[in-house]
């Protein structure tokens, strides 16, 4: 997630909270076997949100 983390985004939080997503049994069973990183910056006004992650180029 550090390698697509926009140029503003280490500025946002100094820590962040990870989550990883699996695709659901059912899901899988289709064949979608996507996992989703999720992660969410921690401040000291709470969760901040929008994104701080791009494509790279």
């Amino acid at each position: 997630m550090a390698a697509a983390m926009a140029p503003n985004g280490r500025d946002v939080a100094d820590e962040w909270n990870v989550d990883i997503l699996p695709p659901t049994a059912p899901e899988w069973e289709k064949g979608l076997c996507v996992f989703r990183c999720v992660a969410a910056a921690v401040s000291e006004d709470g969760q901040k949100t929008g994104s701080q992650f791009a494509l790279p180029e």
